[in-house]
């Protein structure tokens, strides 16, 4: 059911629309009675036109719409299928509606929707725009849809089968709600009153699924083939392309991605110049103005526009082709009165849009305004204070920050603001929508001042360091401009608004020599001595400034200059702002050093890692280490000033990874934390579980207090996932906590409680070990392809790959089946986390390996061996493995031959099949499931997989304890705080319940043959159970959870006093 799309009556009074509230609700309800009541299409569309001409009666504009509809005229196309061309039609059409009506929507709507594939094909094939909006109705109920743009746009040639329409939204005509009916047919069919703007109405209009996106970015692309070569557009895509492969570590630079944030910052630009005037009509010289940004500074802004990578749709031999993407962006935002403006709007459309392909992965997903509002409402910000988010994204903490300065303190001005609020972003687009976002909230203040301003959003690296000292002191460093390194002095950046004048200074006299001989130092030192803004310079200034110059002058003359100002410019912008801030504020970013491999700039994350303590001592946890780590230490130290403060939206693994363990003990330098919130269970929020993180600057010596700090554990349903702190508040709950450095074992973690240091151990800890990497599991997990022998005994047996494990392979390996003939030597059976449940190993899989025992001691066989041994099938099968495997496999995995990969980490080899009895347990669930296995009951050879952990016995008691303990509540309550968290909740046992002290059995300890003899107790209740009362055919992640539940219910009794005495065991 669709949303309502207006808040009743702010836009639409009763003297507007000629008629009482009571009067539409009246015209409603009876209208939702008798369209009930028709039997046939054409009533319910007779009774629907009566509908709009109640509804709409004093709109002149409604009224003509109205009459097009009343005629009935269907609308025909030729529709381009696959093998031939058909007429089409479209029951309805005016303007850019297409509407399909049908009796009952509900049986009809396949068709409805196929019917709108044909034309929107055929609409497209004869080469008319497209920007349709597409409804489907039985007039009671309505589905909007949209085509999905990637098999379309740069497409010229086009079938039927191309066009996938996605349902964008729905609704339905009820007597209950007749203010939403109105509101939902103004918006879709007649447009009389101006919208109110909101994130998801912005979506709607704007967005991926809007008909305005696929027609401009239609538009764009064509014109891009044409122009990929000229030079300023050459140099925009590199230039983007670098910027962006610093902000998400690694970034494949398509041509569409470049055109989706042009589009985006069209969009902003328009709306900001709305935003600024309320201008109904935009003329020619006004859009220029707009596209070019230096109409901006006539309504008091004097930095909205920069030459950025997106500037070159604006340039005089580009700007006439792009006409209809200028005229379809101003059409729509002309639809909405930006006076009404009451949340982050641009955000929705940004993150929809912003690297289609990428921003799943990334788990780059915007900050709530109810987050960013509860975050910002926590700090004591006064009227002088200065605020910086060093990762302002969309500028929904800018936003944020500057509510509070309209609200505690009305008589700052909005330049009083804007030198108090600063935002810096590696991501070019992120700075133009965070500029959008500042004017947006400050529009009613900018409009009043005398003289322009400057939005103070900069598009820079946070974390950058000048490439290379060049000399022993560190006084010279390397500035790069197109490609070329010029050694500059430190000094330049003593003043930023000399630093800024004299680029300026520089890039004009570039301009001005270009093509002809280059001014000398003399002549450039003169020059910038004449500019007001400019003081005394030293002659190493001088001498760095005219390198500058130099610079920005080659690439003009090669015709590659349109951006290196821009870049020159804010590239180094967080020099200027090293302990200029009372407040840091924001939300990081939270790809890990692992994901980085662009240029050195894994060399410069390094080395600030080093520098501030925060590169966790086992390497084997430095890939996993967010960014954002080192983030809150750099933007603490190097932006606050002393007793400054930063708050810090975090992933929930500085909680309890263990690559932040330093952050946690407080030796990671920059910051002393004050505060902790635990937002894990918050939904919905993020798409991994977050915290946020309060502190205080601080360089060395900020152990975490004993005391603990307080804070908060936050858990509830916002009714969605942007909304604001009002909306929010009532369905959140703030539990107030005080939280501590908890240690088990070897283990860190922040808890709500105190957990006193032990130095007991566990002594099967380093005795268990991790399973074989069976994967790609496409190779390996077979199922027979004949009738069952009766034996498995040295034969040739029919085998494919076993279907239900390859539904869960990757995409890289999914497409792969194998079959055919293997030695049964080589089969062998095997459980992943599907088949273990407490104390039961259910229905062992058959695997076929490359592996040869010999006297119980694994080894890898390669198919060449098989080959010479005459087994010429199973070599077969292993040959195509590595065929597949070498195709396919990844960058990472390049030095990995498949049977490097399948016995990764020795984890075949070093398995002992000699050993009678097997302890496993689960690695990646919420609790330890743990069961034995006897090899003697097992038809094939066991090996283990590194779904589960193992530990090999002679003692079945032994093998039984471990089970007991393994399965035990306590244990598994007890790692609870140092697990790992998704969505819902702990998760990956691993090794880490084995961090819970334990004895070694000892079979003459009564406790420890007490908890034995329970435990296989529990076994065979758990067997009969299994076979007798339960199904466990199904095993998908919601299944198993709950025969898991049930296994543990139905043994509740036995597990008490399991439980209990394993609490006496850890307690002594």
């Amino acid at each position: 059911m669709g949303q309502p799309l207006h808040s009743p009556c702010i836009l639409c009074s009763e003297s507007t629309v000629g008629y009482t509230m009571s009067d539409r609700a009246d015209y409603v309800e009876s209208y939702s009675t008798k369209v009930n009541q028709a039997g046939s299409e054409a009533a319910k569309r007779e009774l629907f036109k009566s509908l709009l001409e109640r509804l709409f009666n004093e709109n002149d504009r409604a009224r003509e719409i109205i009459d097009d509809m009343s005629l009935g005229a269907e609308s025909v196309v030729d529709v381009p299928l696959p093998e031939r061309t058909k007429t089409g039609y479209a029951d309805t059409q005016y303007g850019r509606v297409i509407i399909e009506f049908k009796d009952d929507l509900n049986k009809d709507e396949g068709d409805a929707r196929n019917q709108l594939a044909e034309y929107v094909a055929g609409n497209w094939e004869s080469g008319e725009d497209y920007n349709f909006t597409l409804l489907a109705t039985d007039c009671k109920n309505w589905k909007v849809y949209a085509p999905d743009h990637k098999k379309l746009v740069g497409n010229e040639n086009i079938t039927v089968d191309d066009v996938e329409l996605e349902e964008t939204e729905s609704f339905q005509i009820d007597e209950d709600q007749p203010d939403e009916t109105f509101y939902f047919l103004d918006r879709y069919l007649f447009q009389t009153r101006p919208q109110k703007p909101t994130l998801e109405r912005m979506k709607q209009d704007f967005g991926e699924h809007s008909p305005i996106f696929v027609s401009c970015l239609d538009h764009l692309s064509q014109y891009f083939e044409e122009v990929r070569d000229d030079d300023h557009v050459t140099v925009a895509f590199e230039q983007w392309q670098r910027f962006l492969s610093i902000a998400y570590g690694s970034f494949e630079a398509r041509e569409e991605a470049f055109l989706v944030h042009t589009y985006l910052s069209i969009l902003a630009k328009l709306l900001a110049y709305e935003v600024l005037t309320g201008d109904d009509h935009i003329d020619q010289e006004e859009l220029e103005g707009i596209l070019q940004g230096n109409i901006f500074a006539k309504y008091n802004v004097e930095n909205f526009v920069d030459q950025d990578f997106y500037d070159w749709v604006g340039r005089e031999e580009h700007f006439q082709h792009l006409q209809p993407v200028f005229r379809q962006l101003t059409s729509q935002i002309g639809q909405y009165d930006f006076s009404l403006v009451d949340e982050d709007i641009l955000k929705g459309v940004y993150q929809e849009l912003i690297d289609i392909d990428t921003r799943h992965q990334l788990g780059e997903y915007y900050t709530p305004d109810w987050l960013c509002e509860r975050v910002v409402d926590e700090l004591d910000i006064g009227g002088n204070s200065s605020v910086l988010d060093p990762a302002c994204g969309s500028g929904s903490f800018l936003r944020a920050v500057i509510e509070k300065f309209k609200d505690e303190h009305p008589d700052l001005s909005a330049r009083d603001i804007l030198e108090r609020v600063v935002g810096v972003d590696i991501h070019p687009l992120s700075v133009q929508i965070a500029k959008t976002t500042v004017l947006l909230t400050l529009s009613e203040k900018i409009r009043s001042l005398r003289r322009p301003v400057s939005l103070k959003v900069h598009l820079s690296n946070t974390l950058h360091a000048p490439e290379g000292s060049v000399d022993m002191f560190g006084e010279e460093f390397r500035m790069m401009i197109d490609g070329d390194p010029y050694r500059i002095t430190v000094e330049v950046f003593e003043d930023p608004t000399t630093f800024d004048a004299a680029i300026r200074t520089c890039d004009k006299l570039a301009e001005f020599s270009a093509g002809r001989e280059d001014y000398d130092r003399e002549k450039i030192a003169s020059s910038l001595h004449n500019q007001e803004e400019i003081g005394e310079l030293s002659g190493s200034v001088l001498k760095s400034f005219h390198s500058i110059y130099l610079g920005i002058k080659r690439a003009k003359e090669a015709g590659r200059d349109t951006i290196w100002r821009f870049i020159v410019q804010n590239l180094y912008k967080p020099y200027f702002l090293k302990n200029s801030f009372d407040f840091v504020v924001g939300n990081p970013p939270w790809i890990t050093y692992g994901d980085v491999d662009y240029g050195n700039y894994q060399d410069e994350l390094d080395d600030l890692a080093e520098e501030y303590n925060v590169k966790p001592d086992k390497k084997k946890n430095y890939t996993h280490l967010e960014i954002a780590s080192i983030f809150l230490s750099h933007s603490s130290w190097y932006f606050l000033k002393d007793e400054g403060e930063i708050a810090f939206v975090m992933p929930r693994s500085i909680f309890s990874g263990d690559q932040h363990d330093k952050a946690r003990k407080g030796t990671a330098r920059g910051y002393k934390i004050t505060e902790l919130w635990d937002l894990g269970g918050v939904d919905p929020l993020f798409n991994i579980p977050s915290s946020v993180v309060f502190a205080d600057q601080k360089y060395v010596n900020s152990r975490f207090p004993e005391e603990g700090v307080s804070g908060y554990l936050v858990e509830g349903n916002p009714p969605e996932q942007n909304v604001t702190w009002e909306e929010a508040e009532n369905h959140l709950n703030f539990e107030e906590t005080q939280w501590h450095y908890g240690r088990l074992g070897s283990l860190t973690a922040f808890t709500p409680y105190k957990v006193e240091a032990s130095e007991a151990v566990n002594y099967y800890k380093d005795h268990f070990k991790q399973g074989a990497t069976t994967v790609p599991r496409n190779f390996y997990f077979v199922e027979l392809d004949q009738k069952r022998p009766s034996s498995l005994d040295n034969r040739l047996v029919s085998v494919k790959t076993n279907e239900e494990r390859r539904k869960y392979a990757s995409k890289r390996w999914k497409p792969i089946k194998l079959s055919g003939q293997v030695h049964s030597d080589y089969l062998y059976r095997t459980a992943i986390s599907s088949n273990v449940v407490p104390f039961a190993i259910i229905e062992p899989e058959l695997v076929v390996l490359p592996v040869e025992v010999n006297s119980g001691h694994p080894r890898m066989k390669h198919w060449d061996d098989m080959v010479e041994e005459g087994d010429l099938k199973t070599a077969k099968w292993f040959k195509e493995v590595e065929e597949y495997w070498e195709s396919n496999k990844t960058d990472k995995s390049e030095k990995l031959t498949y049977l490097d990969r399948l016995d990764y980490q020795s984890g075949i080899v070093d398995q002992n099949t000699n050993t009678p009895y097997i302890v496993m347990y689960t690695s990646s669930s919420k609790d330890a499931n743990a069961a034995v296995l006897k090899r003697g009951e097992v038809d094939l050879p066991f090996i283990v997989e590194h779904k589960t952990y193992w530990y090999g016995t002679n003692d079945q008691d032994e093998a039984h304890f471990l089970a007991g303990f393994l399965n035990s509540a306590e244990p598994n309550r007890l790692i609870k705080s140092f697990q790992s968290r998704g969505l819902f909740g702990p998760r990956d046992v691993h090794k880490k319940i084995l961090e819970v002290p334990l004895n070694q059995f000892d079979p003459e300890h009564g406790k420890h043959q007490r908890i034995a003899q329970m435990s296989r107790k529990c076994a065979k209740e758990t067997d009969r159970y299994l076979r007798e009362e339960k199904d466990t055919s199904k095993r998908s992640p919601y299944h198993l959870g709950r025969l898991r539940s049930s296994v543990r219910d139905h043994l509740t009794d036995r597990m008490e006093e399991i439980d209990s005495i394993i609490r006496s065991v850890i307690e002594k």
